[in-house]
């Protein structure tokens, strides 16, 4: 969410006085999942005010008028965003720009491959949020790991994926681009990398001219708790 703020505090006297001084603590910083996108405060003039730091880390700034005066106003206005929100937005966005197609993709499809024909499996999705965050300025992993998906009784034919953001304050907050929501208790989370060759579940080397056959089946079932 983008939240635009105006506050003005304005005083006005029965007749003129000589000399004036405001303290003003109306300056939020970036904290936790907030970012402070601008931000100044001035007097009805226009001129900015001087600016400290109190002892908690909170900005003060001072207004003085050294004049007669009748008024005195201060407005403070800017703008922040919330940095979760912004990314739950990115994977919104990137759920509806590609459909997710099992199998559709190799393990060295990259990211702009997959956005430019629109569809691509889960680690694609996550390749593209990871991409993404990391050009906001969000350090950005890939996770490994299994989904239990309710109802489903037929076994899957791989691992899922999803990603990661660190964002100040909360630590490292999960993604999932696929189903559109962060990782719930029915998420396993298994290992973590760059992307998905730094964590995918099996990776070897052979040597000789043989031909592969890989098959692959996941079973992922809720366990009823024992009374």
């Amino acid at each position: 969410m983008r939240i635009a703020i105006r506050h003005t505090t304005s005083y006005r006297y029965d007749r003129p006085v000589d000399f004036g001084t405001q303290l003003v603590r109306a300056y939020p910083l970036n904290h936790g999942g907030q970012r402070v996108l601008a931000w100044r405060i001035r007097d009805a003039d226009g001129r900015r005010l001087a600016r400290v730091e109190d002892g908690y880390g909170n900005v003060v700034h001072f207004l003085t008028i050294n004049r007669p005066h009748d008024s005195v106003s201060v407005t403070a206005e800017g703008e922040v965003a919330d940095r979760v929100e912004r990314l739950h937005q990115l994977m919104t966005a990137i759920g509806g720009r590609i459909a997710h197609t099992g199998g559709a993709s190799a393990i060295a499809t990259t990211a702009a491959e997959a956005l430019a024909r629109s569809n691509g499996a889960c680690q694609d999705l996550a390749h593209v949020f990871l991409v993404a965050s990391r050009c906001l300025g969000h350090p950005a992993r890939y996770v490994s790991g299994y989904l239990w998906e309710g109802g489903r009784t037929e076994p899957g034919e791989a691992m899922h994926g999803w990603a990661e953001a660190y964002v100040d304050g909360l630590g490292w907050v999960g993604f999932d681009p696929v189903n559109g929501l962060s990782p719930t208790d029915a998420y396993v989370r298994v290992a973590i990398g760059l992307d998905y060759r730094e964590a995918m579940p099996v990776l070897g080397v052979r040597r000789g001219a043989v031909k592969e056959a890989l098959a692959v089946e996941v079973e992922v079932q809720q366990v009823q708790a024992q009374q």
